[in-house]
């Protein structure tokens, strides 16, 4: 068997959205685990994205221009990944702007009820520049800035150690008056926004939000504009890998992969600490997208 040194990553992401890191560190992170090309897809926000491509050329690794945005199609939530494209677009950065602003919008209107309930979050410490994409792991580390809230979670939940689930579960999930949901736009005007931008449209880990019987849904998406499909994806199981290969070839659609990596885990004692320990793309993957 062939030995695999170098490795490509089509989606990571980095704290200006998600993720734990800044574009610098994670750039770091990858160069450690022989990641040769790289995309950044942070979550509608190319704020990273300047700072990513500097970091990127000095530890000699081809950096892409990426993003994630969360998408609505026919009742569906997805997630479409784009590539390569002008990241100063007006149009693009404006919908960014208007999503966060959104987001904000929603934080400000349930932190008063959070203090209700001995949460306390100060949604302008959260709001940062005006494209920075207002995350719920954001919203958790400036939660757990305050001590106040960290024994309040513990008193709620009766006992000191907890996930990060149970405090979304607690506090935060759909059916609270506390909800802090996503922003979704519709796909149609999200495909728009990257093609306008002179990019590629790549549906993100559709395992993750469709089933093998929804694959006709692909087929009309390519019909609007859509690219590529991402078939490789830590998200995804064998057989999701290998029947997204078999639908990106019958469709004429780019094959892409991306392991999502957010964070490491620190002082968990466990036998791996992040998603690069266990999940790598050949780079071969990347030679093969002769459009990138």
């Amino acid at each position: 068997m062939k030995k695999i040194s170098n490795f490509c990553d089509l989606q990571v992401h980095s704290l200006h959205s998600d993720g734990a890191f800044t574009p610098t560190e994670l750039v770091g992170i990858l160069k450690k685990h022989n990641i040769k090309v790289a995309a950044l897809t942070d979550h509608d926000t190319v704020q990273g994205i300047g700072e990513f491509l500097t970091a990127c050329r000095r530890a000699k690794i081809k950096g892409i221009v990426g993003t994630e945005i969360y998408v609505t199609y026919q009742g569906h939530h997805l997630h479409l990944l784009g590539y390569n494209f002008d990241y100063t677009n007006t149009a693009l950065n404006e919908s960014f702007v208007e999503i966060h602003q959104r987001k904000y919008k929603i934080l400000k209107k349930i932190a008063p009820l959070l203090k209700k309930r001995g949460i306390i979050v100060k949604p302008e410490a959260l709001a940062g520049e005006k494209a920075q994409y207002i995350s719920f792991n954001g919203v958790l580390r400036h939660l757990e800035s305050f001590p106040q809230n960290i024994a309040r979670i513990r008193k709620d939940l009766g006992r000191p150690h907890y996930e990060h689930w149970e405090i979304y579960n607690r506090y935060f999930k759909k059916g609270l008056h506390t909800h802090y949901p996503e922003v979704y736009i519709p796909m149609e005007k999200a495909m728009w926004l990257i093609k306008n931008a002179g990019g590629q449209a790549v549906l993100s880990h559709p395992g993750q939000q469709l089933h093998f019987e929804d694959d006709h849904i692909i087929l009309q998406l390519k019909k609007i504009g859509l690219d590529g499909i991402e078939c490789f994806s830590s998200h995804h199981s064998y057989s999701q890998i290998v029947h997204y290969l078999r639908l990106a070839e019958q469709y004429g659609l780019l094959a892409t992969g991306g392991s999502d990596f957010h964070n490491i885990l620190v002082n968990q004692n466990l036998p791996i600490d992040s998603i690069l320990d266990y999940y790598s793309i050949p780079s071969q993957l990347y030679r093969n997208i002769k459009i990138f």
